[in-house]
């Protein structure tokens, strides 16, 4: 179910009973306007995710109260409702930012569809714009990895992961040329730990083998008192692709 703010203005009390009623039904949140004015005055108070207006009506039209609220809250989306009569009118509402229309009369899923439409290419609006504000980080990030040496962020990564799990034995193994290489290991002093880092190994030879990465294992701390294979079913891994030629990380 949605759950977006609503506001509908048309001069037709039963179209507006109408939308209130279908939107609703969908788990839109609806406020009704029965002019122009009545949405700005809404709209000043109280946040709109989109306003649903009929294009031809008396006072302001639907491209005039669009044009009003958008001055003091830009990002709402406005879906249009007209009549074969002002298809003309539409296409300009199109183009002077009108996010959608919807063709009097209209069903309930023709409605629907118009308003999902608008709400899913702001949402898409919203995700680029996110995404484009995230290009600098990730240039700094491949920066920083590019300065410090692989061995160094292995060990950090080892560190984190032994902290983070509270586990009692961890190793880090990279494939390479058809051969795997431990390269950090937490303390493994007990017979079970020695026999962890066998067992651990003999894994990382399967997952390696299939899939080129480095590869964290670690075991969490449980009593000695249970069987050692039993400990192993609780172990945990974790596994990243290392980029050898830009130590970079990829999800």
């Amino acid at each position: 179910m949605s759950s977006e703010k609503i506001i509908v203005v048309d001069d037709e009390s039963d179209v507006l009973d109408l939308c209130k009623r279908i939107l609703e039904n969908k788990g839109y949140q609806v406020t009704i306007a029965h002019s122009g004015r009545e949405v700005v005055e809404y709209a000043q108070k109280e946040h709109f995710d989109l306003l649903l207006t009929d294009i031809r009506m008396p006072g302001m039209s639907g491209l005039e109260v669009a044009q009003a609220v958008k001055q003091f809250a830009s990002n709402i989306i406005c879906v249009t409702m007209t009549g074969f009569s002002t298809m003309d009118m539409a296409i300009e509402a199109l183009k002077l930012g009108i996010d959608e229309f919807v063709m009097k009369p209209f069903s309930p899923d023709e409605l629907n569809m118009a308003i999902a439409k608008a709400l899913d290419k702001e949402r898409l609006r919203k995700e680029n714009v996110r995404l484009r504000s995230l290009i600098p980080l990730f240039e700094l990030n491949k920066t920083l990895l590019g300065t410090v040496e692989t061995d160094e962020v292995l060990r950090r990564l080892l560190d984190i992961a032994s902290t983070e799990t509270k586990a009692d034995f961890a190793r880090i193994y990279t494939f390479s040329g058809g051969e795997i290489t431990s390269h950090f290991q937490t303390e493994a002093d007990d017979e079970a730990g020695q026999q962890q880092q066998q067992a651990s190994y003999q894994l990382a030879r399967v997952i390696l083998k299939a899939v080129p990465s480095f590869y964290l294992m670690f075991r969490l701390p449980l009593p000695s008192s249970r069987l050692f294979w039993k400990n192993w079913g609780r172990s945990l891994s974790l596994s990243h692709r290392l980029n050898q030629k830009s130590r970079s990380w990829a999800r």
